[in-house]
């Protein structure tokens, strides 16, 4: 599984739906400590599942909180096997958080997913990608309108384009690196307010040529 966001009770059910059982989950990839995909770590390492996360320099209370035995520090650039799946941690660029993205590789099948939420940028080249996961988070154009409709400040405004990928920064993104093995592109953590999920899609689609979901 990858972050744990969801409140447990929220997190029960979505499994539920997906018929999948709490015992199933051995591992759950965490990007950084930030609430919104951090929220049932405590939860999920007390319910016999390893937590994996970035190390930062002082444990935080809400690491602390995870279970010692199930807790499991990721090294940038490090090859982890965890079984069916090897898993290639990669530096992200969030506020003043350690973020990670993923490099994941299925065995059973040989197929690749690379994973970048919550990064100004993705400054890595991955190849041969079977599943593209990746962050868009706003449009200029919308965050602007915020500003006209003093909904956000101008240092509010910043802080989001230095902390979040925004929809002409993936573009360039996915031009510059070899979609030829892409299957699925999935788009993830898009505002509410500063983007249009519609547009997104219909934007990147257009560009790639390849399926993409809104997650």
């Amino acid at each position: 599984m990858i972050e744990a966001g969801l409140p447990p009770n929220k997190l029960k059910k979505a499994l539920w739906k997906e018929d999948i059982m709490l015992k199933d989950i051995s591992n759950c990839l965490i990007s950084h400590e930030h609430l919104d995909h951090f929220k049932s770590a405590n939860f999920l390492s007390n319910s016999s599942t390893n937590i994996l996360l970035p190390k930062t320099h002082e444990d935080s209370p809400k690491i602390n909180s995870i279970r010692k035995d199930r807790r499991y520090y990721l090294t940038p650039g490090k090859i982890h096997d965890l079984g069916q799946y090897l898993v290639l941690p990669a530096d992200m660029s969030h506020d003043d958080v350690t973020c990670l993205g993923f490099m994941i590789y299925y065995k059973p099948t040989e197929e690749r997913i690379f994973y970048a939420t919550d990064s100004m940028f993705v400054k890595q080249n991955p190849k041969d990608i079977n599943y593209l996961m990746i962050e868009v988070n706003y449009q200029q154009k919308y965050l602007e309108e915020a500003i006209k409709e003093k909904q956000m400040t101008r240092e509010n405004m910043r802080r989001v384009m230095r902390t979040h990928m925004g929809l002409d920064t993936a573009l360039k993104f996915l031009d510059a690196i070899d979609l030829s093995k892409v299957k699925e592109i999935w788009i993830l953590h898009v505002s509410s307010r500063n983007a249009s999920k519609e547009e997104i899609k219909e934007t990147i689609q257009k560009q790639t040529g390849k399926v993409v979901h809104i997650a």
